[in-house]
């Protein structure tokens, strides 16, 4: 187990200071795909959090792409695909009610492949 866990603050909600103390974790390299997280139970002691919040953290883990649950199994950290970051471009792109232009695409292409490479 990961032993870097801090307890959560009061003062933000309880499951994104979970989220975000688990991402820098994944950005760090402190966890890589493949890892399992501990089970629900010793995460709330170590968090020192209700299960409901940690079911609430790893939804939105999971619905960012950074976490795949296994019935049975565990919690994984899952390796961030291509298409997760085209679809969240893409929902982006389509939501914006201007238009946006070639130069805009252009400069989010190069900052991806900056931090890509």
């Amino acid at each position: 187990m990961v032993d870097t866990y801090r307890l959560v603050k009061r003062q933000e909600k309880l499951s994104v200071q979970v989220v975000e103390q688990i991402i820098d974790l994944i950005v760090e390299g402190k966890l890589t795909e493949g890892d399992r997280l501990p089970p629900e139970r010793e995460m709330c002691d170590t968090f020192g959090v209700s299960r409901t919040v940690i079911r609430e953290a790893i939804s939105v883990l999971e619905a960012k792409g950074l976490l795949a649950s296994q019935i049975g199994s565990g919690t994984y950290v899952r390796a961030i695909q291509s298409e997760d970051i085209a679809n969240t471009l893409g929902l982006y792109i389509s939501t914006q009610s201007k238009s946006i232009s070639m130069m805009q695409l252009l400069e989010v292409r190069r900052i991806y492949e900056t931090q890509i490479a």
